[in-house]
C-alpha cells in the first residue's frame, strides 16, 4: 500500500491532536517497513516430493492387498441396468452404511487414543 504524504497532515502543524499525530506516525512507518527490503526466513523444513510420492504408493499399494478383487463381471451388469434405467438406489440402505462407517470410524479412533 502506499500513502500519499501530501494527503496527510504535516507534523509541523502545532494544531494536530495526539490520536491523528499517533495515527500518521503510525502510517509513516507503516510506510517505510513496507519499502524497505525483507530478508526471507529460512525454511522450517525441506521436503523431498519423489520421496514422498514413492512412500505414498507404496502404501496404497499395501493398502490394496488385503482388499478383494474386482468383480467386473458385477461391475458391468451394474453398468448395463444403469444404461437400460433398471437400476434402483436403495437410498436408506446407503445412508445406514455411511452412519455405521462413521460411527465405526469415530469409535475406533476413541480406541486409540
Amino acid at each position: 500500500m502506499k500513502i500519499d504524504q501530501s494527503k496527510l497532515p504535516s507534523q509541523t502543524n502545532g494544531a494536530q491532536s495526539p490520536a491523528v499525530k499517533s495515527q500518521v506516525d503510525s502510517m509513516r512507518a507503516n510506510q517505510q517497513a513496507s519499502t524497505t527490503p525483507q530478508s526471507k526466513p529460512a525454511p522450517a523444513a525441506n521436503v523431498d516430493i519423489s520421496s514422498a510420492s514413492a512412500s505414498a504408493a507404496q502404501a496404497a499399494k499395501e493398502a490394496l492387498r488385503g482388499e478383494k478383487p474386482l468383480d467386473t463381471e458385477l461391475l458391468d451388469k451394474i453398468r448395463e441396468r444403469i444404461a437400460s434405467g433398471d437400476f434402483q438406489i436403495d437410498y436408506d440402505k446407503v445412508a445406514e452404511n455411511i452412519l455405521a462407517d462413521a460411527i465405526s470410524s469415530a469409535a475406533a479412533r476413541r480406541r486409540a487414543q
